[in-house]
């Protein structure tokens, strides 16, 4: 096993222990209650309508979108506040120390997780993905994408951006130079499958019952495209394909690429491709987080806006 994965694997096992040792100071005092808030999970307890923000029901108004309904995947993840709903508009403020503060937005958009942990972190609960499965032997861990979803762009999100991901990012070693290490256990690389549009596998020679967690985990399959596609990671396991197609030599001409970017100012076709790929720096990145940047890292203020299709 490697130490990473035995590492982890430990403090895992430990998860139940913390949680007991934090009842514990609860009931003598020492801490607070552990609040968070709640992901429904029941389709019966799901509201069957929504209200717009007044600033996109503006948007609908004009014609610069479509209502809420045609936006929202057919299950959006629907989250019960801690106490109470809160109230639309301001302006949220946040120190920032420049173009080296990407934890900064990594904060706030990290929300594009396929699945992630609830507030105790000892259960594993839906995000982007709606459900998952893993077969009896370990070796296949399948993921229900949740249909109708929605990249910022209103372009669909299906498992043709993870095939993306998979066969022209990873599979590229001059936009991936080395995969992740949680996408192969005992040193054997697994395989990324598409079932239908809103069903992806993941299949491993070995089993792999780790993968859930490291896939929930701050990890470089679990991180989302907010925090591992930015950089230069290019790691996340999707991507906007219809989009990132057009900035790749597999899909357009080489001379015409490196000509391209050699207009906006960049070496050749890799970097720019990381460039367009980087959300901190491409407005124009469509994205599956809350927020989408309007003015990019490198200005005086890093500026983002919500996005009117998110899938929450």
């Amino acid at each position: 096993m490697r130490p990473f994965t035995l590492a982890l694997l430990l403090c895992l096992l430990s998860i139940p222990a913390f949680a007991q040792s934090a009842g514990q100071l609860q009931q003598s005092g020492l801490v607070g209650k552990l609040e968070g808030p709640t992901i429904l999970t029941d389709p019966a307890a799901r509201p069957r309508s929504f209200q717009e923000a007044p600033s996109l029901a503006a948007r609908v108004a004009q014609g610069k979108l479509p209502p809420v309904a045609a936006r929202l995947p057919d299950e959006p993840m629907v989250i019960q506040p801690l106490r109470a709903i809160g109230q639309y508009g301001g302006v949220w403020r946040r120190g920032f120390i420049g173009p080296g503060d990407s934890e900064n937005g990594n904060r706030l958009r990290s929300g594009d997780k396929q699945i992630f942990f609830d507030a105790a972190g000892t259960k594993l609960m839906p995000s982007v993905a709606k459900a998952w499965e893993v077969s009896a032997d370990g070796r296949r861990t399948t993921i229900f994408l949740r249909k109708g979803m929605k990249w910022s762009d209103g372009v669909p999100f299906t498992a043709d951006d993870f095939i993306f991901w998979y066969e022209d990012m990873l599979g590229n070693r001059d936009v991936l130079a080395a995969p992740p290490p949680e996408l192969s256990v005992n040193g054997k690389p697994g395989r990324i499958r598409k079932i239908d549009a809103n069903t992806v596998a993941f299949e491993f020679d070995d089993p792999y019952f780790l993968f859930l967690q490291l896939l929930a985990g701050d990890t470089q399959i679990g991180g989302g495209q907010s925090r591992l596609q930015s950089d230069g990671l290019a790691n996340g396991l999707y991507a906007p394909a219809h989009y990132l197609k057009q900035f790749l030599p597999k899909y357009r001409p080489l001379e015409t690429l490196n000509a391209e970017a050699r207009t906006e100012g960049a070496d050749n076709w890799l970097s720019r491709f990381k460039q367009k790929s980087d959300w901190r720096l491409n407005r124009d990145l469509p994205t599956l987080s809350a927020w989408i940047m309007t003015s990019p890292i490198s200005s005086p203020q890093w500026v983002l806006e919500r996005n009117p299709y998110f899938y929450a």
